[in-house]
């Protein structure tokens, strides 16, 4: 009974306590203030889960804000010639518990042998030592603007969001210097940058 009461709050822990790290560099970007005097909607793919539906919200919100655009709507809705599809290319992650990944351990092995076998050796030494050597889980997730006009397909603009999550005691000291608060605002710097990128096409 003792040892479930500490599996159970192992796993409470491993949800609650975590520290974040961006992977990519801070972007200097040099917004162009004139408008796009442009219709557009949007289409979400990929954006399923709780927290990326959170992180969906943010892009469209940046989007919706930047003044950019005299209309946007959702494509359902919508008749504009340009639609917008915002893709979240996820990346198979490895899982604390592999009952949670959507890929199978299968699929890790044949597809990432080295990252996964990094993996296992980190998971081991985490538990062995009650997460005093921390978990490293690297998420290396893409976001891919799709334009189209008159369902003709007129550009792509692919923006990386890689993080890092480290999950363990050591995190929680950690957790001062993450880039937590942070990540928001690279999620609004990529819609930006798609913005400048795409002028060109309208």
């Amino acid at each position: 009974m003792i040892f479930n009461y500490k599996f159970f709050f192992l796993i409470i822990f491993f949800f609650s306590r975590c520290s974040v790290y961006s992977l990519e560099e801070k972007r200097n970007l040099k917004q162009n203030n004139t408008a796009i005097d442009k219709e557009i909607s949007y289409e979400l793919i990929g954006w399923e889960t709780n927290e990326n539906r959170e992180m969906a919200s943010l892009l469209l919100k940046t989007l919706h804000t930047s003044g950019k655009f005299k209309k946007i709507s959702s494509y359902v809705k919508s008749d504009s010639e340009t639609r917008v599809q915002i893709i979240l290319e996820s990346s198979p992650r490895f899982k604390i518990l592999f009952g949670e990944s959507a890929e199978p351990v299968s699929w890790m092995v044949e597809r990432k042998l080295g990252s996964f076998s990094l993996y296992i050796l980190n998971r081991v030494a985490a538990m062995q030592s009650f997460l005093i050597i921390p978990i490293f889980l690297k998420n290396d997730d893409t976001i891919l603007f799709r334009v189209w006009n008159k369902n003709r397909l007129v550009g792509e603009h692919i923006y990386p969001a890689h993080s890092l999550y480290v999950v363990g005691w050591v995190s929680l000291l950690l957790r001062w210097s993450d880039d937590r608060e942070t990540l928001d605002k690279h999620y609004s710097d990529i819609v930006h940058q798609f913005i400048e990128d795409t002028r060109e096409v309208y």
